[in-house]
């Protein structure tokens, strides 16, 4: 079925997750970068830790002597984090899209989730959720938070062999669901190395 839903259209790949040497990650963006494109990637979002990237520096879609294979549309990004799990919850969340920098986020302690929300939207960018099964959030929070874009149905990060069964957030999903909750989903690798 989804295949002659979208029989007639063009298909993106992409990924709005991972890290660099710019945060806890091992490539350095460049090398990244080039990663991405030599496996014919669409777009990409360099998502470093409370490190926001601008998308512009590796653009390299206006250069005439780049080969089609070569576009890679940039998208500003960074993954904010809040919470300390032991007497706050735990929540990761990647703006991206963003057209200025946020405020700062970290002055006066740790910030609520929706802070972080809003300042994204405030900067003009869209709002993930990330590895809720991971970051082991509880689901019922989610019902007060709002203006985010989606959440991490799957992260492959988040799996073995480092956290086994923490990867599939799919039972988040059902539960919000069958509250009436629709979360759009979505997969990452959140690549560090």
């Amino acid at each position: 079925m989804k295949n002659i839903i979208l029989a007639d259209k063009k298909r993106y790949k992409g990924n709005l997750h991972m890290h660099t040497t710019r945060s806890d990650g091992h490539w350095d963006p460049d090398a990244a970068i080039r990663i991405y494109q030599e496996h014919g990637y669409d777009f990409l979002a360099l998502t470093d830790h409370r490190n926001p990237s601008t998308g512009t520096k590796w653009d390299n879609s206006q250069d005439e002597e780049a080969s089609p294979e070569d576009h890679l549309l940039l998208l500003p990004g960074v993954e904010w984090d809040t919470g300390n799990g032991r007497t706050s919850p735990v929540y990761h969340i990647i703006g991206v899209g963003m057209d200025r920098e946020t405020a700062p986020l970290y002055d006066n302690g740790l910030p609520t989730p929706q802070t972080i929300i809003d300042e994204i939207h405030a900067a003009g960018g869209q709002a993930i959720l990330c590895h809720p099964a991971w970051s082991v959030m509880d689901p019922n929070e989610m019902y007060d938070l709002h203006g985010f874009m989606g959440c991490e149905i799957h992260n492959a990060v988040s799996g073995p062999p480092s956290n086994p069964e923490r990867d599939d957030s799919s039972l988040y999903f059902d539960q919000w669901a069958t509250h009436g909750l629709l979360v759009p989903a979505m997969a990452a690798d959140d690549a560090h190395d």
